[in-house]
């Protein structure tokens, strides 16, 4: 794949090296560069990856999507709606890579024999060349771990019989051995892994390769023996029995569920052909091993929904569905309180989660479910694969399997309250008292002579208080025993007194007239109509403008 692509003659430097002329091992050492993009340099994919796609920038819009978003390097995958549709769209994918890239687009497979019956020999696998197409049983595709049935079209796992030592090492290996990307059988491979974790608890030794303790390896052998029935289950290729691309109404069901021991979440699609005819098929799940301390349920059940919503973006990304076709379902009503809540506050672990659960889903997609309606338990707890066929995990809750068009379980949408006695995880409430208090009623002079009974004592007092202030420095008597004094309550400072408090009433209450008698402008607003004399002292001899009202 990677030879296809030339390398630019000033960048064929950084890929030099040393090697024989000939082939010739006697001959010394010549230096050589490389032409092409080689295997094992970092840029190589990407390189490959834009180049195939920079190939079929002209072509058809469905030759485009396939190449762009089905082709992973050198290898594609692609399902079609009918045989016809696929024949086609391959041979006009293989005309667009020739014709745009000289590239050549073969090793194809099909299920179909009709489709593989319109490509020449050389363009099939390895393993089809030879056949009869017509006659001939297709042969089972491998990889790693996982293998289709082409004759049946079923997945099937391909275990590997090779004794592993019972270290941590060989564990690891045969716990890894099992490829699984879509996580058909997460609820054993996650047993494997707990087993592993429980050994290395009671490990005191660090090396890899040192045999762990005996009181494990009967778990253990009986662990592995499990594993292998595995070779007998049969997952269909298609998810659901009608083709999802035809169909306008589906929706994506994400069961999580959480224990002390591990964590899960699996999803599934249900289609609708009409109001009567449906269909629910397994699509993706994920299993991990719990934390061992410092985690309670209801925060295990939450990583467990932040676990669903990881897969729906999985999924939403390769299915290009709207968010509103997702539903989401948990046992745990603790969790459901945490992502409904819009009173409380929580504190950072939960306060994180609940907003990357909330990223991507509203809280009325989340519902209710029984423990024993919600497939995502059997990740969680021992499980036999034995019972993998049969099983909700990869069939789904009974429920759901009818054909109706209902995906709310019995009590689903109830009202998930905090449980706030106990619970760490809230924020307890601070009750903050504000006190606001106004400058200008604090500081009003109309507001102080209001708290005076009578018009004598206020005017008493202002007189005292103004002769202690005129006379603080040159006064007998000291500021506490200023009413003694006999100059302070006469008729001069009395009247004076009254003259000052008629100054501040006219301040507070006439501020705009007095700004304009100081700039010597009229009031530019009219009196009302019971004001019928005014008099106004002369501003300039320095006695304040002065407005006795009386009324008409």
């Amino acid at each position: 794949m990677f030879h296809n692509f030339k390398v630019k003659i000033d960048h064929r430097n950084y890929l030099r090296f040393l090697w024989h002329p000939e082939n010739d091992l006697d001959l010394p050492l010549k230096q050589y560069r490389m032409t092409v993009h080689v295997f094992g340099n970092r840029p190589s994919p990407a390189v490959a990856t834009y180049g195939i796609r920079r190939c079929v920038a002209h072509s058809d819009p469905d030759v485009i999507d396939f190449v762009s978003n089905r082709i992973y390097v050198n290898d594609g995958l692609l399902s079609c709606p009918s045989e016809e549709v696929a024949a086609d769209l391959m041979k006009r994918t293989q005309q667009a890579l020739k014709e745009g890239g000289r590239l050549k687009l073969y090793k194809i497979s099909s299920n179909s024999k009709s489709v593989l019956k319109k490509f020449p020999a050389d363009d099939l696998s390895k393993d089809l060349k030879d056949l009869d197409i017509g006659k001939d049983d297709l042969p089972v595709q491998r990889s790693p771990g996982l293998s289709w049935d082409i004759n049946a079209d079923v997945f099937t796992f391909k275990i590997s019989s090779d004794q592993k030592q019972f270290t941590q090492r060989g564990v690891l290996s045969t716990i890894n051995s099992l490829f699984d990307p879509l996580g058909f059988a997460s609820p054993v491979t996650v047993q494997g892994k707990m087993l592993f974790r429980q050994m290395l608890s009671t490990s005191s030794e660090a090396d890899w390769d040192n045999p762990l303790d005996d009181s494990f390896r009967l778990k253990w052998s009986a662990w592995v023996n499990s594993v292998h029935h595995l070779e007998d289950v049969r997952i269909p290729r298609m998810c659901c029995k009608y083709s999802v691309c035809e169909l306008q109404h589906k929706e994506l069901l994400i069961f999580t569920d959480a224990s002390k021991d591990a964590i899960a979440a699996v999803a599934f699609l249900k289609v609708w052909k009409d109001e009567e005819n449906s269909d629910i098929g397994f699509l993706i799940s994920k299993a991990k091993v719990a934390p061992t301390h410092g985690h309670t349920i209801p925060r295990l059940e939450l990583c467990a929904a932040v676990l669903g919503i990881e897969i729906s973006e999985i999924i939403r990304e390769q299915m290009d569905l709207e968010k509103k076709n997702f539903k989401f379902y948990s046992d745990s009503q603790i969790a459901l309180g945490y992502i409904t809540n819009d009173a409380r506050r929580f504190y950072v672990y939960v306060a994180n989660r609940v907003s990357r659960i909330r990223s991507f889903s509203e809280p009325d997609q989340w519902q209710h479910v029984t423990t024993d309606q919600n497939p995502a338990d059997l990740g969680t707890r021992s499980f036999d694969a034995q019972e993998l066929p049969q099983s909700m995990w990869l069939r789904g809750p009974a429920i759901l399997r009818e054909d109706n068009l209902s995906t709310t379980f019995v009590g689903a949408h109830e009202n998930f309250a905090l449980i706030l006695d106990d619970d760490k995880d809230v924020r307890p409430i601070v009750a903050v008292n504000r006190t606001t208090v106004k400058e200008e009623t604090c500081n009003s002079f109309k507001t102080r002579i209001e708290r005076y009974s009578n018009c004598i004592r206020l005017v008493c007092s202002i007189a005292i208080l103004r002769h202690v202030l005129l006379t603080k420095d040159s006064c007998e008597h000291s500021p506490r025993r200023c009413q003694y004094c006999p100059q302070s309550l006469n008729s001069g400072t009395l009247k004076s007194a009254e003259i000052h408090i008629l100054k501040e009433i006219q301040r507070s209450e006439f501020s705009e007239e007095v700004e304009c008698l100081i700039k010597k402008l009229e009031a530019s607003f009219p009196w009302h109509h019971f004001w019928t004399h005014l008099k106004l002292c002369n501003y300039s001899e320095g006695r304040t403008p002065t407005r006795i009202i009386t009324n008409h």
